[in-house]
């Protein structure tokens, strides 16, 4: 069927497509059938302008004529003025009245007002330039132009005879006389005078036949192009036809070949099969079995075998339901039992949910006793392992002051010798200076003042020998005090190196300490993990247990809903049943009572 659309849409794009191409030639045709008649218009309208521009040459020259004649016979000057108006006319020095080419100069001459307004100034040549006009033919208005100059000139002469002007030696007219009207008259009228009019009519003649035959040949091309146009607008309209009779009739071979045959015979069948009647249809031979019919006669074929395995499927659905009706009931038996047992176990689950929930209490508390003790140990054993490492600093330090003091000693004693040395020297300058105040006082009047000098110097060095004695008291009161410091010190550090191997011993008790509570500490917690996980493992089945009995509700709840699904699908089954016998194949009904 999706074939059938594609091919049939792409038969009427097709058609489509080329219809619009002929509807377009022909809008093309249409076009240039219109250029055509507007070309042949045009031609048309040159041809009657280039008449009018002619006859207002020769129209132009007979009114020359006429009112030059007219001017010497009566010797009006309205005339000759008129004359010289119509050669500046046609020479475009003065304006040209509005369609010039109609009756103008007539009315003029009878003494009417100007019977049209003037227009622009442009001589006559122009405008036959603009209309087109050939070189062929403006060849023969210059020869009509260049022999009208004669004329010209003789209807001048007579003019000027009129009023008395002749012309001179040069041809100019400064010659006066008398008027000479026989003269004029003579000169408008004789045969020299005819003889020179036809001489210029015949090269306007000429220019007659010339500009003919030039607008009559392009009036015939335009007709021609226009006949052509025309006829090939009713080809095109032909072609329309023909295309429209060709889709038509593609379109009906189409439809007849996908159908299969006429559309009312397609829908006859169609209804049949719609109708339930699924005997075989009567289909001509030449009826192709990609066709609509074909596969409609396919079509039955298959829906009779599929409606023979449906009444096969539903007497099997019908026997099933029966079985399993009975299976249900024994699994409704069995899920009551089952959800019973586990209503039981469910509760004891719960006690031992419970139980397990105040071992995992109480074994977390004694891993929380053991890490406590652990700690206090671990920091039992730091303060001991801070306070040898003090010890140990005092120590060290005891023996640096006991080396700066048994140092300190040994200076004491070279204080001491220093200050011998220096008594030593107190005494001699004591004896120097009784022996210079002997001196002095054997040397009278003039060592008196050296012997007071001298006096004073043994004071002074009495006084030193007294402080020198002193000082060395107390130097030896030190050296005693340093030699008590040293007892002292040495005692100290032989205590601190008691002490210090005394903390030595108890750290290793308490390393030993520290490790056995770590010890009871990890198997405090891994007793903790175990119960730990038993709880959890309980919660996991206790859950299980509960999801169990959830179950077993929800598959009393499913036998039950198995159970009224069995009894629709047999309800099912026998509408399914019903449904078949309204079907007709190979002339009887597809009804099982007994399934009905």
């Amino acid at each position: 069927m999706r074939q059938f659309k594609s091919s049939l849409r792409s038969l009427f794009v097709w058609l489509t497509v080329l219809s619009l191409l002929l509807v377009l030639i022909t809008f093309a045709a249409l076009s240039g059938l219109s250029s055509a008649a507007n070309r042949v218009i045009e031609a048309e309208t040159n041809r009657h302008q280039s008449y009018l521009l002619a006859d207002m040459l020769r129209q132009s020259s007979d009114d020359l004529t006429r009112l030059a004649r007219t001017y010497v016979v009566t010797g009006d000057a309205q005339f000759e003025k008129q004359y010289w108006e119509v050669l500046a006319i046609r020479k475009g020095d003065k304006p040209m009245p509005e369609a010039y080419h109609r009756i103008y100069w007539d009315f003029v001459a009878a003494g009417q007002a100007k019977p049209r307004p003037n227009g622009p100034k442009v001589a006559l040549h122009q405008l036959m330039k603009e209309a087109g006009f050939t070189e062929s033919e403006f060849a023969k208005l210059d020869e009509a132009v260049e022999k009208s100059d004669i004329l010209v000139r003789q209807e001048t002469i007579a003019m000027n005879a009129m009023k008395g002007n002749f012309q001179d030696g040069n041809g100019e007219f400064t010659k006066h006389g008398r008027p000479d009207f026989e003269l004029a008259r003579r000169l408008m009228h004789d045969d020299s005078y005819h003889a020179v009019k036809s001489k210029i009519m015949q090269p306007i003649d000429e220019f007659f036949v010339l500009m003919e035959q030039r607008t009559a040949k392009a009036v015939q091309e335009a007709t021609q192009d226009r006949d052509l146009a025309r006829k090939e607008v009713w080809a095109t309209i032909v072609l329309n036809f023909l295309g429209v009779a060709l889709g038509l009739q593609l379109a009906y071979r189409h439809l007849l070949k996908v159908l299969g045959g006429e559309p009312a015979t397609a829908t006859r069948a169609v209804q049949r099969v719609a109708d339930g009647d699924l005997r075989e249809l009567e289909l001509e031979k030449s009826v192709q079995p990609d066709s609509l019919m074909g596969h409609l006669k396919t079509m039955q074929h298959k829906l009779g075998l599929a409606l023979g395995n449906v009444k096969t499927t539903a007497e099997a659905v019908h026997s099933s339901t029966r079985d399993i009706k009975a299976s249900i009931m024994q699994q409704a038996a069995s899920s009551s039992q089952m959800s019973a047992s586990v209503s039981e176990i469910t509760a004891t689950m719960e006690e031992m949910s419970a139980t397990s929930s105040q071992i995992a209490e109480h074994a977390k508390s004694v891993v929380d006793l053991a890490e406590q003790g652990w700690e206090n140990s671990r920091d039992c054993l730091q303060a001991i392992e801070e306070v040898q490492s003090r010890m140990a600093s005092i120590r060290a330090q005891s023996e640096h002051g006991t080396q700066e003091i048994i140092a300190l000693g040994v200076k004491s004693k070279q204080i001491g010798k220093v200050m011998e040395i220096i008594s030593d020297i107190a005494g001699q300058t004591r004896l120097i200076a009784f022996n210079a105040a002997l001196e002095a006082s054997s040397a009278g009047d003039a060592g008196r003042r050296f012997s007071v000098v001298a006096s004073e110097i043994r004071r002074l060095a009495d006084s030193v020998t007294a402080s020198t004695q002193q000082i060395a008291d107390e130097i030896n009161a030190i050296q005693d005090s340093i030699e008590r410091l040293v007892l002292t010190s040495e005692k100290g550090v032989a205590s601190i190196e008691e002490g210090m191997q005394a903390t030595g011993a108890a750290t290793q008790r308490l390393e030993s300490m520290v490790t056995a509570t770590s010890r009871t500490n990890e198997a405090a917690l891994q007793i903790s993990l175990s119960t730990q996980q038993q709880k959890t493992a309980n919660s996991q089945i206790l859950t299980a247990l509960r999801e169990i009995m959830q179950a077993s509700g929800n598959t009393s709840d499913s036998i039950q809903s198995i159970s009224n699904v069995s009894k629709h699908l047999s309800e099912l089954a026998a509408s399914l049943n019903e449904a078949a016998g309204s079907f007709q194949h190979d002339g009887h009904s597809l009804v099982d009572p007994q399934v009905h």
